[in-house]
């Protein structure tokens, strides 16, 4: 009998403080999103019937304990967050058409798109030149991962 009067008690304390903060914000849009791996965010959109269509992936730059400068997501990471999230079963065979394996840059802007038959990985990355270096030095800032046969709302 004590152990539900306190339960009540925290209830009838914390619901009107949630409700109030609720309030405060519901002029904003909600996000929803996931703490994939230790820093690292995955932020899904869904289709009409509620399936997911689209999942962003990007890292976390601000927390209670942290706040991140960089915004590297390391490739092998992004292999990783991509084999977990979609079996080689629901994204199809690889595609061998265009476009992919295609790279587009426009300044230092550059998106690498991975094509499969039902499921698209495009990869946004910061180009930073380097005159110094024949090859110029990528740093991965957002993933996206999109269905293709699904709308997003």
């Amino acid at each position: 009998m004590t152990k539900a009067f306190g339960v009540l008690l925290v209830l009838v304390v914390l619901l009107p403080s949630a409700q109030a903060a609720n309030k405060r914000f519901a002029k904003y849009k909600r996000v929803e999103a996931y703490e994939i791996r230790p820093g690292v965010l995955m932020l899904p959109s869904y289709s009409g019937d509620g399936k997911v269509c689209e999942i962003g992936l990007e890292v976390l730059h601000y927390s209670p304990k942290v706040t991140r400068m960089d915004s590297e997501l390391p490739r092998k990471e992004i292999n990783q967050i991509f084999n977990e999230l979609v079996s080689v079963k629901e994204r199809g065979p690889k595609s061998r058409t265009w476009p992919a394996g295609l790279t587009v840059q426009v300044g230092f802007a550059s998106t690498e798109i991975f094509e499969y038959k039902n499921v698209e990985l495009d990869i946004d990355s910061r180009v930073s030149p380097d005159p110094g270096y024949d090859e110029e030095p990528v740093s991965n800032l957002v993933a996206e991962i999109r269905w293709k046969h699904r709308k997003c709302q």
